[in-house]
């Protein structure tokens, strides 16, 4: 009985001229497109220069920065209040000021106190785009000691004196995304969102649809068992979470030369497993669900909180502990602890392990869950 439900479910899924090309269409637009959009990168941020030095040092300065390719210059203005309409009006969002004396205080190796005024109205934008310019000047200040010979000379002193800010080189290296590309961190986070979507919606409207025509009464007047109803429910849309996954990664593959450190067997099986917890939850959703308006309702509120507090877009380590508690309580929390240990650090079965646990664990509690909710109804 089994077997003849598989086909008859594979045909409708095909029949419906919606269903296949949106399980195609949906993983390429969401690797290819949300990237670009959906981003945390810091680009193209206005900067006003308030250069009361005026000297070729100054000017260089004000060169490097807009040469940096995350900022544009606005304009240079000879007051901090012309510089503040701007901020204003939106036309630069950070400002920069370069008192007198600068190129004279630089070149003999003293200090230089420079003011960086950011409209923090969004503080991401601020707070990375005055963390960029402050690494910028740094680098020029080096940069400049450097060439007068002045570099050494400066760190011979402080050693000498005693001094405990000693001038030190240091070197960051950053672990598993060493060019601390923001869509190196993102691209697992919308692979699972592929999951979450179609595995979930799929397989609830397959039986929402069929209960509103009518021809889910039929099926319900066989001697068919509930669990193999929800097993011909299931793999049929597990089998399609795991093609759009496919999907998925050779178009990251392709388009951003984006490869997993670790396996791909690991990759696959925890994708299994939460196409398959996603569709059993999607299908007891369903069971609660007499008409199609009232399934899209629950899905929102599960999608919303699945992308919101599993840790796609923020750190779970972040949020507050009554957060915390909601978020281990969620299958896609763990599912994206695998995706991103085995994409960025290259991470196997022998560390990811307890995940699967889990993720095991949901998709064995959904599926009894489901089976025992569906009635069969005249």
């Amino acid at each position: 009985m089994f077997k003849f439900l598989f086909i008859k479910e594979m045909k409708q899924f095909w029949r419906n001229p919606a269903l296949p090309v949106m399980a195609v269409a949906f993983p390429l637009v969401v690797i290819l497109v949300l990237p670009f959009l959906a981003t945390m990168d810091v680009r193209n941020v206005g900067v006003s220069v308030v250069d009361s030095d005026n000297t070729p040092t100054s000017i260089r300065l004000t060169g490097k920065i807009a040469g940096s390719g995350y900022f544009h210059l606005a304009d240079s203005k000879t007051t901090y209040s012309q510089a503040m309409s701007q901020i204003e009006h939106g036309i630069a969002d950070v400002i920069i000021s370069i008192p007198c004396g600068f190129e004279e205080k630089l070149i003999t190796g003293q200090g230089v106190d420079l003011m960086i005024s950011a409209n923090s109205t969004n503080v991401t934008k601020g707070s990375l785009a005055s963390s960029h310019i402050g690494s910028i000047i740094q680098d020029f200040a080096e940069e400049i000691l450097e060439e007068r010979g002045l570099l050494q000379m400066q760190q011979l002193q402080q050693s000498m004196s005693g001094d405990n800010n000693v001038y030190s080189n240091i070197a960051v290296l950053n672990l598993f995304n060493p060019s601390m590309d923001y869509r190196t961190f993102m691209l697992p986070a919308y692979m699972a969102l592929l999951i979450i979507v179609l595995c979930s919606v799929f397989p609830a409207l397959a039986i929402v649809t069929e209960r509103e025509q009518g021809t889910l009464e039929q099926i319900n007047v066989t001697p068919l068992t509930r669990t193999s109803f929800i097993l011909a429910k299931l793999v049929p849309y597990i089998l399609v979470g795991v093609v759009a996954e496919s999907i998925a990664f050779a178009a990251a593959y392709l388009a951003y030369g984006f490869v997993p450190q670790g396996s791909f067997l690991v990759l696959y099986a925890a994708t299994i497993l939460m196409a398959a917890a996603m569709s059993a939850l999607g299908l007891l959703i369903s069971n609660f669900s007499n008409t199609f308006q009232q399934a899209g309702y629950m899905f929102f509120f599960v999608i919303l909180t699945a992308l919101l507090m599993g840790g796609l877009f923020t750190p779970v380590s972040s949020m507050p502990d009554w957060a915390k508690s909601v978020s281990y309580a969620m299958p896609t929390t763990y599912y994206m602890d695998i995706m991103r240990g085995v994409y960025l650090k290259g991470s196997g079965f022998a560390h990811t392990w307890s995940q699967f646990v889990w993720l095991a664990g949901f998709t064995l509690l959904f599926s009894v869950a489901s089976v025992l909710t569906y009635k069969k109804r005249i």
